[in-house]
C-alpha cells in the first residue's frame, strides 16, 4: 500500500445511492446556447446545486404524474426539448428503469412502457421533464407545473459566468454523429494537468496488515488458514480452498471470485436489489472513490439464476479516469448471482496534480485527424459514425513499480467498417489531447 494512507475512513459507512446516479455528461440550457459543465473546481459548487435541484425536479415529476397524464413525444421533438432553458443528463449506457427510479429512490411507479433511460431533460420553460428511451426511439413527457424549485436562478446564476459553448453534432450532421456527441465549442486557453497516480492496493508478501480485516471479512475470518500463491508474473493468490479467492495484481487490480455460491432458484432477485447488493459490498469492501457513479448495468437472462453485472467509473476534476488494466473503461465491476456477489473487480488510483500542464485540442482538431484518409490507411478501417467523444484522462506512462503517469485524452467511441472484409464493428479511438496521436484504439 502506498504509505500508511487509508483507502477510505469508514468501509462499513451507509453510502447514498443517490450519488451513483451522476451522468456522463450534464448540460445546462440557457434556451438558444448550452454549456457542457464539469464538476471540477472552477465549477464545483454551480454543478452540485445544478445536479441536486434538477434530479429533485426530476423524481417529484414521476411521481406525481399518473399514467394517464404521461405522453409519448417522438425524437422529431428533441431539438426543440434540448433546446429550451433547462438541464439535460446523458447517460453513458442505457440504465434500465428500474435501476435509475431505485437511485431515486422511488419505490414504485405503474409501468408506462420505459425500459432503458438514455437521457432526461429537465425543460424549466417548458414546464416538462423528458425521459428518453433510446431503444424505441421515444420521450416521455412529464409534466412539472406546481413544482416549486430553484433551477431559474441557478441557471441565470450561471449564465453570467464565462462558461463555454458547447455543440451537438448531430444537428449539423445527423447521419454522422450520435446524439450523446456533445462537445466544448472551444477549449480556450483552458489548460489540464498531467497526473500521477499510485496504486491503492500493492501485492506484496503475505497480507497487508491495514486491509487484513477487509480479507477476514471476505473470506469468514478465516485468514490464517489461507493459502497464499506467487505467480511468476507477480500475482499474488489468495486462497481458502474452498471456492473463494483473491488475486493482487501486479497493476494494482484486485479481483475476488466465489466459485460457492449458496444462491438457489428461489432467491432470485432484480435490478433494484442487485444494486443493494453491490452497493452494499463496494462500501464494505474498500469503499467507492471519490466522484464514483454507475457508468453501465448488464443484465444476462437465464433459466438459473439471471446474472447481474455492475460497473463504476470514477472521475477526476469531472473527467473520467481510463486504466489501462483491461478492465476498459470502468474502475469497478461487480458480478451478482442470485443474491451473491459471485465476482468483484477493482483497480483504484491515488491521484495528484503534476507540476505540468497541457493545452488540449480542440473537438473540430481531433475530428480532422480521426477523419483524414492518413489514418484510414494506417487503420484499415473508415469511420461510419462518431457515437460519442469526450474528455477524460488515460493511464500513459509507468515509472517503476508506484509512479503512474495520467494524461488529458480525447476518446471517441465511433462505429467503422474494416476495408478488407467489409465488416462493421464499434470502436473506441483514445487521441493524446495535446499532441492528437492515436495512443490506442
Amino acid at each position: 500500500m502506498p504509505g500508511n494512507k487509508s483507502i477510505k475512513p469508514d468501509y462499513n459507512a451507509e453510502y447514498d445511492k443517490s450519488d451513483l446516479l451522476k451522468p456522463h455528461k450534464l448540460i445546462v440550457s440557457f434556451g438558444g446556447r448550452s454549456a457542457l459543465l464539469y464538476d471540477n473546481e472552477e465549477y464545483s459548487e454551480a454543478y452540485g446545486r445544478i445536479f441536486k435541484e434538477a434530479k429533485r425536479v426530476m423524481r417529484t415529476a414521476i411521481l406525481v404524474n399518473s399514467k394517464d397524464v404521461v405522453r409519448k413525444v417522438h425524437r422529431e421533438e428533441l431539438p426543440k426539448i434540448r433546446n429550451s432553458r433547462g438541464v439535460s443528463f446523458i447517460f453513458n449506457m442505457p440504465l434500465e428503469v428500474e435501476a435509475v427510479f431505485k437511485l431515486m429512490n422511488i419505490s414504485s411507479y405503474p409501468d408506462i412502457g420505459i425500459r432503458g433511460i438514455d437521457e432526461i431533460v429537465v425543460a424549466q420553460s417548458l414546464d416538462r421533464v423528458y425521459i428518453y428511451d433510446a431503444t424505441q426511439d421515444i420521450f416521455y413527457e412529464f409534466k412539472t407545473e406546481g413544482i416549486q424549485n430553484n433551477l431559474d436562478y441557478l441557471i441565470s446564476t450561471l449564465e453570467k459566468q464565462p462558461t463555454a459553448s458547447s455543440l451537438y453534432l448531430d444537428r449539423i450532421q445527423p447521419e454522422m454523429y450520435g446524439n450523446k456527441v456533445v462537445v466544448p465549442a472551444r477549449i480556450g486557453a483552458k489548460k489540464f494537468p498531467v497526473l500521477s497516480g499510485q496504486k491503492e492496493l500493492e501485492p506484496g508478501d503475505g497480507i497487508p496488515e491495514n486491509i487484513a480485516f477487509l480479507f477476514a471479512d471476505l473470506f469468514n475470518d478465516e485468514i490464517t488458514s489461507l493459502s497464499i500463491i506467487k505467480n511468476m508474473d507477480g500475482t499474488i493468490v489468495y486462497t481458502n480452498r474452498e471456492g473463494q479467492v483473491v488475486k493482487l495484481y501486479t497493476d494494482g487490480m484486485l479481483e475476488y471470485v466465489n466459485f460457492d455460491l449458496q444462491s438457489k432458484d428461489n432467491r432470485m432477485i432484480n435490478v433494484s436489489s442487485a444494486i443493494d447488493i453491490s452497493t452494499e459490498f463496494v462500501s464494505r469492501h474498500f469503499g467507492f472513490p471519490e466522484n464514483c457513479y454507475i457508468s453501465d448495468i448488464i443484465v444476462i437472462k437465464s433459466m438459473g439464476d439471471d446474472k447481474y453485472i455492475i460497473r463504476y467509473r470514477y472521475t477526476y476534476e469531472g473527467l473520467p479516469i481510463l486504466s489501462a488494466s483491461g478492465m476498459n473503461s470502468d474502475s469497478i465491476e461487480v458480478e451478482i448471482v442470485g443474491d451473491e456477489v459471485r465476482r468483484y473487480k477493482r483497480v483504484i488510483r491515488n491521484l495528484n496534480h503534476e507540476l505540468e500542464y497541457k493545452q488540449v485540442m480542440d473537438s473540430i482538431d481531433v475530428l480532422d485527424i480521426l477523419l483524414d484518409k492518413k489514418v484510414e490507411a494506417q487503420s484499415g478501417e473508415r469511420i461510419k459514425k462518431v457515437n460519442d467523444m469526450y474528455l477524460a484522462y488515460y493511464e500513459y506512462e509507468r515509472f517503476g513499480q508506484n509512479r503512474i503517469i495520467y494524461v488529458p485524452v480525447w476518446v471517441a467511441e465511433v462505429t467503422v467498417e474494416r476495408l478488407d472484409k467489409g465488416t462493421v464493428l464499434n470502436q473506441r479511438y483514445i487521441i493524446n489531447a495535446e499532441t492528437g496521436i492515436i495512443l490506442d484504439k
